[in-house]
């Protein structure tokens, strides 16, 4: 990172879940998420089987993380997608299978995030 540039929504987030009480368990599966969107740390919408693939953690644990990140603030359902990159509830959807739209959050309990050493 270049002195002066200022740090982007998703670094920041990344630094502050490292600084968080959050359990390793769920700092893990939550930082493997933010890979799943954009800078902006919005249309996160990777599946149970794939966050659990890319952890090593079974499908219930990483729903469980999912659960403690959205209850904390940390993330928030942004809707449903289709697998096919629709809204899921166009219709459209490939034999209706979809998965949920995340949104990367700050909760404002953190405060300023100080950078992990």
């Amino acid at each position: 990172m270049s002195v002066g540039k200022p740090m982007s929504f998703l670094f920041r987030w990344r630094e502050a879940i490292y600084v968080s009480d959050l359990t390793p368990t769920t700092r893990h599966v939550l930082h493997v998420l933010s890979f799943h969107g954009d800078e902006d740390g919005r249309n996160c919408f990777p599946s149970l089987a794939s966050l659990a693939r890319k952890t090593g953690h079974d499908r219930k644990t990483c729903w469980k993380a999912v659960q403690r990140g959205r209850a904390g603030g940390w993330i928030t359902a942004a809707g449903r997608i289709a697998l096919d990159g629709s809204s899921a509830n166009s219709g459209r959807g490939h034999r209706g299978l979809s998965t949920v739209s995340y949104s990367l959050a700050i909760p404002e309990t953190v405060g300023v995030v100080p950078p992990v050493p």
